[in-house]
């Protein structure tokens, strides 16, 4: 009998190598070929992915054969796996195969030793972050930069604070010190606590480090420190004692305080200094820029005194501002908008008197004219000139209708601005007067002097003055006619109807008074009924009427008479052009007189000389038959 079994039960190869050799020997000898079938089995290494299988292969023996040889492949997977994986080598004996038996080591067990890498790192695209404090917690994201994962490794997290003052356990803490990253999550999070206080203390900073103990992790250079700066969300509150500060021309100085509001962490240099607006520097008051510090439980309230000027030039109040500003270069450290920390109005109250007011407090203007001129009058003399508005306000009339400029700001109100040189004791205001073609009421609208911020109070005021009230007179009118100017009718028709147009543009109800008169009809002979009445025109109807004279039948024959209606103008009604104001109305007569003998027979004797025949009437007449 044939013995056959492998050289060795253990082999061991890298998985870099790209495959392993088992060695298969026989002990005794042989002179016809002899076989023996190899197959491969699956351990904690597997096939296709670590090595390829082989599956009853034959290995034939000849006489000449002491050993044979079989090279199995070793995959390259790029996994980082277990340090050793194994399988298994199996020899077997053909059916029918005699003479022919397996040694002892007729299993052997192939290890592979595991030669992959990953590279992990903070996967955050940059060497430091900025979050605020108020963020609760810093999540950032730790993964696999290069490499696969087959098992977990485990990475170790270490929260440290740098020189920009951020404390462990009072401005962060490390909530995760160790992450895990396997093949189902290559990425994970690692969290750090952003504690929130309430002390002022600018930016601040703290660095995660990442690290590893696994042989098979190679944390990446740049990507192992993470640089983490926390923004403070505690304002820099500063505040003045007042807002604003008051002091006559003539007090000599005002002193400003500004307080630190808060809790503050460490000491915080600031500059206070004044500023122009409208009064100036040297003619004013002396300007002041001077460099403090707020010191936390120390000093938290600093003050300058301002000395004022006083001249005698009429200023009315005047402003300057004193700030507190933070250093430049501590901008970026703060929870600020800009250097400027705080601001205080100044206001210096003059003491020499110029008064400003309208000349006129009424104006009328016909609708046709051009423009109204409102004057304005200084009292007082003035070193710089100074702007004066007056406000526009509608009445009646409305801005953009019957007046211009269109309003410029507020809803019905319309902003004029003018330049009062100090050389001058007047200024005018030109307000053009608009001519529409609608008949109106007499309209207004009331102009009103208004100060401007460098004339309030102080040395220069508004006088009693300070409204003036401009009526514009209406020239538009509208046409009236009559229709029809002359009318024939039969004394029984019973009404005569006219109509009454108007022709133009009306906002307002047009009267006009309608009356009748006698012709050679009267109306106490009841030729008809007399009219005295008031109509109106109303702005959203049509501009027709309608007026009716009633004809009296009399019954009595008296030919054809006359009357007439008239138009006219109620007492103050300056609107109403006539085109016709006045009607004829002639009254055909329709009453028949009947007239006939008394007496169709009349007897009288031959010695009388004569008889008397009588003709007699049935109605009544007005003139002869």
């Amino acid at each position: 009998v044939l013995q056959i079994e492998f050289s060795s039960s253990m082999e061991t190869v890298g998985e870099v190598v790209g495959s392993v050799t088992v060695e298969v020997v026989k002990v005794g000898e042989n002179e016809r070929p002899v076989g023996v079938v190899l197959s491969t089995l699956n351990g904690t290494a597997f096939a296709p992915g670590d090595f390829t299988a082989q599956e009853q292969l034959l290995l034939t023996f000849n006489a000449s054969d002491a050993s044979l040889s079989i090279a199995i492949a070793i995959a390259r997977d790029g996994l980082v796996e277990a340090a050793e994986e194994a399988f298994g080598a199996v020899l077997s004996v053909p059916e029918g195969e005699g003479g022919v038996a397996l040694g002892t080591l007729r299993e052997a067990t192939v290890t592979i030793t595991d030669s992959d890498f990953v590279t992990v790192g903070f996967s955050v695209g940059s060497e430091s972050v900025n979050v605020s404090e108020g963020v609760g917690v810093l999540n950032v994201m730790v993964g696999v930069l290069s490499g696969r994962l087959a098992r977990g490794v485990s990475l170790g997290i270490e929260a440290v604070g740098s020189n920009n003052g951020a404390t462990a356990g009072s401005d962060f803490s490390i909530i995760s010190p160790m992450i895990v990253l396997d093949s189902s999550t290559p990425q994970a999070l690692a969290s750090v606590a952003i504690t929130d206080d309430l002390l002022v203390e600018g930016r601040e900073g703290f660095s995660l480090t990442l690290s590893t103990t696994d042989q098979s992790v190679v944390v990446a250079r740049n990507s192992s420190v993470l640089a983490v700066e926390i923004d403070d969300n505690d304002p820099v509150r500063v505040a003045f004692a007042l807002q604003p500060y008051r002091v006559e021309e003539t007090g000599g100085s005002v002193l400003v305080q500004a307080s630190f509001l808060g809790q503050l962490e460490r000491p915080l240099p600031v500059s206070m200094e004044t500023q122009d607006e409208t009064a100036l520097a040297g003619s004013d008051y002396t300007p002041v820029s001077v460099s403090l510090v707020f010191v936390p439980n120390s000093t938290l309230l600093l003050e300058a005194s301002v000395a004022i000027l006083d001249d005698d030039i009429g200023e009315g109040f005047e402003t300057f501002a004193v700030q507190v500003l933070l250093p430049s270069n501590d901008r970026h450290y703060y929870l600020v908008t800009d250097l400027l920390l705080a601001e205080a109005t100044v206001e210096i109250a003059d003491n020499e008197d110029v008064v400003i007011e309208f000349v006129d407090t009424q104006y009328q203007v016909v609708e046709g004219s051009n423009f109204v001129d409102l004057l304005i009058s200084k009292g007082g003399r003035t070193q710089q000139d100074f702007l004066v508005t007056v406000v526009l306000i509608d009445g009646e009339a409305i801005g953009g209708l019957d007046f211009s400029p269109f309003p410029q700001s507020e809803s019905g109100r319309v902003f004029l601005t003018a330049l009062l040189p100090s050389n001058a004791s007047q200024v005018g205001f030109g307000v053009v007067i608009r001519d529409d073609s609608i008949v109106e009421q007499p309209e207004s609208f009331t102009a009103r002097l208004q100060s401007l911020p460098a004339m309030q109070g102080g040395g220069v005021m508004i006088g009693v003055q300070d409204t003036a009230q401009v009526l514009i007179l209406d020239n538009d009118f509208v046409t009236v006619t009559i229709d029809p100017v002359e009318v024939t009718v039969n004394e029984s028709v019973g009404n005569v109807t006219f109509d009454l147009m108007m022709e133009g543009t009306t906002v307002r109800d047009i009267r006009v008074l309608v009356s009748t008169m006698d012709g050679s009809a009267k109306a106490i002979n009841q030729d008809y009924t007399p009219l005295s009445s008031e109509v109106t025109f109303k702005p959203a109807n049509a501009p027709r009427l309608r007026v009716t004279v009633a004809i009296g039948d009399d019954g009595i024959v008296e030919g054809t008479e006359s009357l007439f209606l008239l138009l006219a103008a109620p007492e103050g009604e300056r609107s109403i052009v006539f085109g016709s104001n006045q009607s004829s109305i002639f009254i055909q007569d329709d009453d028949v007189l009947q007239i006939e003998f008394s007496s169709s027979m009349e007897t009288v004797g031959e010695v009388v000389g004569s008889v008397t025949v009588e003709v007699v009437k049935a109605g009544e007449n007005e003139r002869p038959v």
